[in-house]
C-alpha cells in the first residue's frame, strides 16, 4: 500500500512542477515563448508529450483536446511540433529527478534483486505484489 502511496506523491509532486510558473520560465528555450494563452500552452505541450501515443500524431492531438483538454479546438501536428521545440529537454530531466526523489525517499518497500531495485512499468494498472 505504501508504494502506490509513494506513486501517488510522485504524481502529485509532476503535476505541482507542471503548473509551477518557474519551472515553465527555466525550462522554455526562449523568454518569449509560452507567454501568451494559446490553445495549447507550456502545461499542455508537456502533458501531451509524456502521454503515451499509440496512434498518429494528428489523431492522438484530436483525442487529447476532445477528452483531456475537454475543448473542442484542435491544433495541427505542425504546430505541435513548433510548440515542442520550445521546451528545453532539461524539463523532462527535472520531472524525472523530482519523481525519483519522492519514489526513493517515500518507498522502502522494494526487494533487492543481486543489490539493485528492479522495477518495470507498462502503463496498465499498478499493483503491489508483496
Amino acid at each position: 500500500m505504501k508504494l502506490k502511496k509513494s506513486f501517488d506523491k510522485a504524481l502529485l509532486k509532476s503535476k505541482i512542477m507542471i503548473e509551477d510558473y518557474i519551472f515553465k520560465c527555466s525550462n522554455r528555450i526562449s523568454p518569449s515563448y509560452f507567454t501568451r494563452s494559446g490553445k495549447m500552452g507550456f502545461k499542455e505541450t508537456i502533458l501531451f508529450m509524456i502521454n503515451m501515443i499509440n496512434k498518429s500524431l494528428q489523431i492522438e492531438l484530436n483525442n487529447f483536446f476532445e477528452v483531456i483538454l475537454k475543448r473542442d479546438k484542435v491544433i495541427s501536428k505542425q504546430a505541435f511540433s513548433e510548440n515542442r521545440q520550445k521546451i528545453s529537454p532539461n524539463a523532462f530531466i527535472e520531472l524525472n529527478d523530482g519523481i525519483i526523489d519522492v519514489i526513493y525517499n517515500e518507498c522502502d518497500e522494494y526487494s533487492l534483486w543481486n543489490g539493485y531495485r528492479l522495477s518495470a512499468i507498462d502503463g496498465t494498472t499498478l499493483y503491489n505484489l508483496q
